[in-house]
């Protein structure tokens, strides 16, 4: 190894140099210093040589190291070669043991797992179906309780409601009444401040000769005072009329029917006094006809009240009749006339009923002579000069028929004096009285529904008395009477209805109690059954399955409600069974509630909680 490359200090040379320059700087120190340095120098020389053969000789040890490192691992190589084919043999046995034991082992892992897998599945699947049931009976629990949670409380809201329905309905009606009440002595007082008015207007009515009435004044002061509603019957003619104009001024040949029609006028009144209605019948006080126009009737109606007024107006061969109506609650007394045009011709009516006759007749004599062969005793019977004259008037029928085929009208012809009987007269005198008694019932059962104060209100009794009143009208004809009569009584309650809404139901069912007089039970039927659906309506009840509900009606039916419910027994007693449905399933319950006891008594009347 050489000290250093040609042209350079190398490390030691800068040593050197500064060794130099410290200590050999023109001094004795430095110049023995530099007499050492040079003889360090020159062993430093040998020092360097030695130094360099060693190195060389490492050099060599090194190469030789080398070689024989290289030609070692050449032999570990090949041991170790030799040994990893060995080893991978061994690995290589041992690898396929280990995956024979490791396929087995799989093998047996997956066995045990299939049969672990189908016990948990099957584990799982009792565990899934026990859940499932367990779920669903806990739903079911739920649903049953909810279900139950809910029936209860709709229950609740609907006895709530029903009961709320009722105590406003029961004081609706309560109200309702005040009011009428107020209004009826309202009118009875107003009556008493106008009675000293109306007596001197009576006297100044007499003074001018201007009053067609006998009564005094006693007499008009009682009925002035009086609730009672007068009617007042004015026969076609009076016997004694103050002015002359009599029974023998025209028509001198008008029927005397006047005795027959009081009588039976006076025998429909009585029913109505009989059934608790307060009317009198007023007859022979109309003192002349002169003063029975409609100034007259107004004079009458404006003092005396309440009053009915029939007038029978005979005109020639026409009459009509003349009615007014007042009381207390009207502005202005009602006056009208039947018909309301035209006047009827009594003359033919008579006729009528004399041809209804005479073909009655010629029946009975048609069938003698087919029975016998002959009329000869039939004839006897009757008498040859009646008979006479009843086939004379059986030609008048035929000639009468054949002017009605060409369109001409029969009255024209000449001579045409019909055999008149009693029989026919009396026919007659029973169509005008059912006229009188129609008018009558008409305006009485109107007084007793509007006119009077509440705690006296009736019924109408015109339809319970329809079947015997109608009893020799023909049955096509009597249908349209009474349902014209029907209608006008709906049309009363119609009336009340603007002002006592509340009522409605004991109002249809006051109407179908008079309906069930009548030989066709629907239309009592249809009114039932319209009153109890308006009854439940009121209280929140519009189903059958409610009606049927005994915790719900025990609170809609109060002990204010028996009074109802008794009046439909009554009515549904004496109507069939069927086409009721909500009628009977309401008294039905109704009968439930009473046997179970489940009926709500207080002692103190009415409250919205009571139980």
């Amino acid at each position: 190894m050489t000290k250093s490359l040609p042209g350079r200090k190398g490390l030691w040379g800068h040593i050197k140099d500064g060794l130099h320059d410290l200590f050999y700087t023109g001094s004795r120190g430095a110049r023995i210093t530099a007499g050492t340095q040079e003889r360090n120098n020159q062993n430093l020389i040998e020092y360097y040589d030695k130094r360099d053969n060693i190195q060389q000789q490492m050099e060599m040890a090194k190469m030789q190291l080398q070689v024989v490192t290289q030609q070692r691992s050449l032999e570990v190589q090949v041991e170790q070669g030799n040994l990893n084919r060995k080893v991978q043999m061994i690995e290589g046995q041992l690898n396929r043991q280990l995956q024979s034991d490791l396929a087995e082992l799989n093998r047996l892992f997956q066995a045990e797992l299939a049969v672990f897998n189908q016990n948990f599945q099957a584990r799982e699947g009792m565990l899934n179906r026990e859940l499932q049931a367990e779920l669903a009976r806990l739903n079911r629990e739920f649903q049953a309780q909810e279900a139950k949670l809910n029936r209860e409380n709709a229950l609740q809201l609907e006895i709530f409601r029903g009961k709320l329905q009722v105590f406003l309905q029961e004081q609706q009606k309560e109200f309702q009444l005040q009011l009428k009440e107020i209004d009826a002595t309202l009118a009875k007082e107003l009556k008493k401040l106008d009675l000293q008015n109306n007596l001197t207007v009576v006297r100044q009515q007499r003074r001018l000769n201007n009053w067609p009435l006998t009564l005094d004044d006693e007499q008009i002061k009682e009925m002035m005072t009086s609730d009672k509603l007068m009617i007042l019957f004015v026969p076609p003619i009076l016997k004694f009329d103050s002015a002359g104009t009599g029974s023998n001024s025209t028509p001198n040949n008008f029927p005397e029917i006047e005795e027959g029609l009081k009588k039976q006028v006076r025998a429909f009144i009585e029913k109505y006094q009989q059934k608790g209605r307060d009317v009198d019948y007023l007859t022979g006080v109309w003192k002349t006809k002169a003063l029975s126009a409609e100034g007259a009737m107004k004079t009458i109606l404006n003092t005396l009240k309440p009053m009915v007024i029939i007038n029978t107006i005979v005109e020639r061969s026409y009459y009509h009749l003349e009615y007014g109506y007042a009381t207390d609650l009207l502005d202005i007394p009602y006056i009208g006339s039947l018909p309301k045009e035209e006047s009827l011709s009594w003359i033919e009516l008579l006729y009528d009923a004399t041809k209804e006759r005479l073909l009655k007749w010629q029946e009975q004599r048609n069938l003698e002579a087919e029975e016998t062969g002959t009329t000869n005793d039939f004839d006897q019977d009757w008498g040859l000069e009646v008979v006479k004259k009843f086939l004379a008037d059986l030609e008048f029928i035929k000639r009468e028929q054949r002017l009605l085929e060409r369109g001409q009208n029969p009255a024209e012809l000449p001579n045409r004096n019909y055999t008149i009987l009693d029989s026919d007269k009396e026919k007659f005198c029973r169509f005008l009285s059912i006229q009188i008694c129609i008018l009558i019932g008409k305006f009485a059962d109107e007084y007793f529904i509007l006119d009077v104060a509440p705690k006296k209100r009736k019924p109408p009794l015109l339809p319970q008395l329809l079947p015997d009143l109608l009893k020799d009208v023909p049955a096509e004809y009597q249908i349209e009477i009474v349902e014209a009569v029907i209608a006008f009584s709906k049309s009363l309650y119609q009336q009340l209805e603007k002002t006592e809404s509340a009522w409605i139901p004991e109002m249809l069912l006051s109407l179908a109690h008079s309906l069930t007089f009548l030989d066709n039970k629907s239309y009592a039927t249809e009114q039932v059954e319209e009153s109890v659906r308006c009854w439940l309506l009121m209280r929140g009840i519009d189903s059958l399955e409610q009606i049927t509900n005994l915790e719900i009606m025990k609170f809609v039916i109060t002990p204010e409600a028996n009074k109802y419910l008794e009046y439909l027994s009554q009515c549904l007693d004496l109507l069939p069974q069927e086409d009721l449905p909500y009628a009977q399933t309401l008294y039905q319950t109704w009968k439930r509630l009473k046997i179970r006891g489940l009926l709500p008594v207080d002692q103190e009347g009415y409250t919205l909680f009571n139980r």
